[in-house]
């Protein structure tokens, strides 16, 4: 068997009226700043830290003195989360072309692209109400790259305006790219909370977990001993076995235990990012529900 991944809410892009975007298409319009005499080191691995920094200085435009970090700390407290992950920020020149949520590790990865890379909004007009488009599935903005956004008004202006009186593209604000990122993150945050209840839950625990992260399910006592070894080892080499048990404080009978359950399963059959099913999966309806609720009510409406 093969180590268990356990990622959750690897990201995915936007599916919106019946056209695909990405939201780390974008690429910032800038000049890598090349440095003279340095013998060994690619244009291409300047171009490559170079995206990176500007995207870590945007990020820390929109957040200062240690804003996101700040912001993690109250998500996890909002959700009360009794053993808050650790949030890593990675780019795709990392090797790394997704996020997510990985129990394994306890640990969220955010991609800069992901987050930061797409820097214009698509806006319906009716009746000279404005409403930034959202998608009906993941509850996000449609945040996109220009020239995505060009081509959904010229792909939508010849088929009614999807029922507005005019579809616009317009930079996305800062306030917006601030509750955009928000939004992201409660929503691997939520997916902690989720793996809490399940270790809180009487009958489930860690170990139980990373048994339906491997996606294994056993057809006999053979391959069911095959299974608890191979997790005993995992669970050894995993956050977990550094942290005090968890208290199973959820009884087994309880509404909350049934809604664990079904996450268990959600867990156990956890489909690929790229198929249907994926948005349908209860886990990632919940967390894309109330990342979306808890972002308007701590910043409003889009």
């Amino acid at each position: 068997m093969e180590k268990v991944n356990s990622y959750s809410c690897v990201s995915k892009p936007l599916c919106n009226y019946n056209v695909q975007y990405s939201t780390n298409a974008a690429k910032l319009n800038s000049s890598p700043r090349f440095l003279s005499n340095n013998i060994g080191i690619t244009s291409d691995q300047f171009i490559q830290t170079d995206k990176k920094i500007l995207y870590q200085e945007q990020l820390n435009k929109l957040f200062p003195n240690g804003g996101f970090d700040v912001l993690c700390k109250e998500i996890n407290k909002d959700f009360n989360i009794d053993n808050p992950a650790n949030v890593k920020l990675v780019s795709q020149y990392d090797g790394v072309t997704g996020g997510g949520y990985q129990f394994y590790k306890n640990e969220i990865t955010l991609n800069y692209e992901d987050i930061l890379g797409s820097d214009t909004k698509i806006v319906g007009i009716k009746n000279g109400k404005r409403t930034v488009l959202t998608s009906p599935s993941v509850k996000l903005p449609l945040f996109v790259d220009k020239k995505s956004a060009e081509e959904f008004l010229k792909l939508h202006s010849q088929n009614g305006n999807l029922g507005f009186d005019q579809l616009v593209a317009e930079p996305v604000t800062e306030n917006e790219q601030r509750k955009f990122i928000s939004q992201k993150l409660a929503h691997e945050i939520i997916h902690s909370q989720q793996h809490m209840i399940l270790r809180q839950t009487e009958g489930i625990g860690e170990k139980e977990v990373l048994k339906a992260w491997s996606h294994y399910k056993p057809q006999n006592l053979i391959d069911n001993y095959i299974l608890n070894h191979f997790i005993e080892k995992q669970y050894s080499n995993s956050y977990w076995a550094n942290q005090e048990p968890t208290e199973q404080k959820i009884p087994k009978e309880s509404k909350t235990a049934q809604i664990a359950h079904v996450w268990l399963e959600a867990i156990r059959n956890y489909p690929p990012v790229e198929s249907p099913e994926y948005l349908r999966n209860p886990i990632e309806m919940d967390a894309y529900i109330r990342s979306a609720q808890y972002a308007d009510k701590k910043f409003g409406a889009w």
